[in-house]
């Protein structure tokens, strides 16, 4: 019994620095795995500000741009001679809303994003969800304008000028949404 106790001891007093050993090294290599995914966080938080502020500039060009090209419509389509109104307007295109999602598609993809504060992560999803909703509204728009043979008739030119007035309407609703979006998650990054 005494060899038993013996041999029980020194087992213990073996495994004390292995057991020591063992928890200081999964203790270190925690802290350096959470200090290398605070350093990511920081980096995803810094490229997703700076992407909401260049996203927030190109639609405040392209909202701008649009308001106006909507009332030079509204002008051709009052116009007394719509045929004469719409050749002499210099038309620069529809220009549509040009957005990034690459680093929030990379905060998505490495896991990243979800050890972001909860209400953030909503209010970047919500903003995200709102440019992918315009992107396909756009892709749609101009599919449909392309689509279509340019009017040849006074009656074809004025259902082209009011399809092109209504679609400004809902590209500006969409831009308005997104400016009002884009203020609100950049106050999250202060």
């Amino acid at each position: 019994m005494s060899n038993f106790l013996t041999t029980t001891r020194k087992f213990i007093y073996d495994m004390i620095p292995v057991m020591i050993g063992v928890f200081l090294g999964f203790s270190l290599n925690n802290f350096a795995e959470n200090k290398k995914l605070q350093k990511h966080l920081v980096n995803l938080d810094k490229m997703l500000q700076l992407e909401i502020l260049n996203n927030q500039e190109n639609i405040n060009h392209t909202y701008d741009y649009h308001a106006q090209l909507k009332k030079d419509l509204e002008v051709i389509n009052k116009s007394d001679d719509i045929m004469k109104a719409v050749g002499a307007f210099q038309f620069k295109g529809l220009r549509p809303g040009n957005i990034d999602q690459s680093a929030f598609e990379t905060g998505v993809q490495t896991g990243i994003i979800q050890e972001m504060e909860i209400h953030k992560v909503l209010n970047i999803n919500k903003l995200y969800n709102l440019q992918k909703s315009y992107s396909s509204f756009n892709e749609s728009m101009m599919s449909a304008i392309l689509n279509k043979d340019f009017p040849q008739t006074k009656n074809e030119t004025e259902k082209f000028v009011t399809s092109l007035i209504m679609n400004m309407n809902d590209e500006l609703g969409f831009e308005g949404r997104l400016k009002r979006m884009y203020t609100e998650v950049l106050k999250e990054f202060e």
